[in-house]
């Protein structure tokens, strides 16, 4: 018996080889499944990796109410699924359905052989050993290679570090790099990733949206094998999890979107067509804030509301007044999926942040899915009830607030900030329905731009003197610029009031000429869209190329901006 969590998986003729930790390996006997709509499959047998068909009554899209005929055409060789696809569409004019997930997705779910699941393999018959997406992870060797060029990380790097689960091992040039020794995954940039002599799973840094733990969280959340959505967009991961829930309910997954948005007035268009909530705070520090987040709040709208393509419109079990009404005579395969993502993200935040922050990538994302037009189970109205129904209960929480003696300070699509004495986020939590989280701040500095408040940039302290920067410090700007608002934010955090704050002003001025006297080569790089620039008398220049002088004036005038953009609203102290 073979036992341990998969972590790849290889096609062979009538089998599969399973990889598990280690480089262990185990086969099981399989076919792989291909679904038509046709008048005659008979023809496909002549095909030697066709073994058979079976006929099938699927749910058809949109509403998925009227079931038709499938056919499930069993091939023993995935070499030639393409080949007998085609042979189908031209001579038989067969129409492709069940195209996502992955033919090699569907495989392993009707084995129960989830990736990054403990399961065993004896005599060729699966197991799964653990409750289908469990918490558990294994634990596995990860090797991680990163490059450096004279400025910092770099694809061109000509020296490298070697990171054995995390611990530095190794260190060297580039052009030297090989590692001979077995693991499971390896995390590498550019030329690095060859050599890698024995790895089960690649994962090139330069191409991947997350790390190696965060990608194993969603091959372990989508059933997806890691090499198969190491470099994918987050919609893949989505996508896979409303499919794997429409499969098991034999919805026809459709090759194209199928939802056309109805036909609207003018009227009805600007009452629908709108965003999230935003109040534009003003300029300038506040002391005593609270700010209520409601958590995971746009998929916990479509959960509580069953919105979803195939509810919209059915039935008149909720009305609304942007012409749209939703159904819970059935529950919605998009709610379903997304309330076992959001359980799962509360329950990894209790025990590994990482991950959690992984799950909520795709979290924010189910939202926007909805409205994407080439989305496999979007639709327009769904898009277009969540907003509605986040902005009606963002005034229902902020009149709460306000009935509760708080006084509204800003407010963006899920989040209100309000001056007052008392946490109010009990009271919005046990009248509106939704997991509400709070948190208390000393001050908070709003901050501007061309004399309007930016409702995503702000500064604020909590009581233990730890401060939250958000929109500040952005990758893009200059390594300088990002040193002196970090320097300036942690001294500003020394003082409890906003009029403390403001008395840190010519402190602040006094640390930006002691830095700009003081500056090394790496700190006028600019990194934008993972290529590093300087700005030369002649203008940007490459990085890769070596560093040539820049223009100081350049730089000395974009710190000087970043500190009257950070600084000028404390002279605005509003109680």
């Amino acid at each position: 018996m073979t036992r341990g969590y998969i972590i790849d998986v290889k096609p062979l003729k009538r089998k599969l080889k399973l990889i598990f930790e280690k480089g262990v390996e185990a086969e099981i006997s399989t076919t792989f499944p291909l679904y038509l709509i046709l008048d005659n499959p008979e023809p496909l047998l002549e095909h030697p990796a066709v073994e058979r068909f079976e006929e099938e009554s699927w749910y058809f899209p949109p509403d998925y109410k009227k079931k038709g005929t499938v056919y499930r055409i069993e091939i023993n060789d995935l070499s030639y699924y393409d080949d007998i696809v085609k042979r189908a569409k031209e001579r038989l004019r067969a129409i492709h359905v069940n195209t996502y997930p992955s033919v090699l997705t569907q495989t392993l779910l009707r084995l129960k052989a989830y990736p990054m699941h403990l399961i065993s393999v004896e005599n060729g018959r699966v197991t799964l050993l653990e409750e289908e997406g469990s918490l558990s992870m294994p634990d596995l060797k990860i090797a991680t290679v990163e490059t450096y060029s004279w400025y910092g990380l770099s694809e061109k790097g000509e020296k490298y570090k070697l990171y054995l689960n995390g611990e530095e091992i190794d260190s060297g040039y580039t052009k030297d790099f090989e590692f001979n020794e077995f693991v499971d995954l390896a995390e590498c940039m550019g030329v690095t990733c060859k050599g890698f002599r024995k790895v089960t799973v690649r994962i090139d840094l330069t191409k991947a949206f997350l790390r190696a733990k965060g990608l194993m969280e969603w091959s372990k959340l989508s059933k997806t094998l890691l090499r198969e959505i190491r470099y994918g967009k987050i919609g893949k991961v989505v996508t896979t999890n409303v499919a794997i829930k429409a499969l098991r309910r034999k919805y026809l997954i459709p090759d194209i979107k199928v939802n056309v948005e109805k036909a609207k007035t003018l009227d009805q268009l600007a009452r629908a067509d709108k965003g999230g909530l935003i109040l534009i705070p003003k300029p300038g520090c506040y002391n005593d804030v609270y700010q209520m987040d409601f958590s995971s709040f746009y998929p916990s709208i479509i959960i509580k509301y069953n919105i979803s393509p195939e509810t919209i419109d059915e039935c008149e079990d909720v009305k609304t007044d942007i012409g749209h009404s939703i159904c819970f005579k059935r529950r919605g395969i998009v709610p379903e999926a997304l309330e076992e993502v959001v359980n799962r993200k509360e329950a990894l935040k209790r025990i590994d942040e990482e991950r959690a922050e992984a799950i909520k990538w795709v979290l924010v994302a189910s939202f926007g899915y909805l409205g994407y037009r080439h989305s496999r189970f979007g639709r327009i109205e769904a898009y277009e009830l969540v907003t509605y129904f986040s902005r009606k209960n963002m005034r229902e929480a902020m009149k709460i607030i306000e009935n509760n003696g708080g006084k509204i300070l800003h407010a963006i699509v899920d989040s209100i900030f309000y001056q007052g004495d008392n946490d109010i986020s009990y009271e919005v939590e046990k009248t509106l329905g939704f997991r509400v989280k709070s948190e208390k701040y000393n001050w908070v500095i709003f901050t501007q731009s061309r004399g309007y408040g930016v409702p995503t940039r702000y500064v604020a302290r909590y009581p233990d003197g730890k401060v939250k920067v958000k929109g500040l410090i952005r990758e893009n700007l200059p390594s300088v610029v990002k040193r002196f608002l970090q320097e300036s934010v942690n001294i500003l955090a020394e003082a409890e009031t906003c009029e403390q704050a403001r008395e840190k002003i010519v402190e602040v001025d006094l640390m930006k000429e002691e830095l700009l006297s003081k500056l090394e080569p790496q700190d006028f790089v600019i990194k934008i869209k993972d290529r590093a620039y300087l700005r030369g008398s002649n203008g940007f220049y490459n990085a890769e190329l070596g560093y040539s002088g820049v223009n100081l004036e350049y730089y000395r005038d974009y710190v000087n901006r970043w500190e009257e953009i950070l600084l000028s609203p404390l002279y605005i102290v509003n109680g």
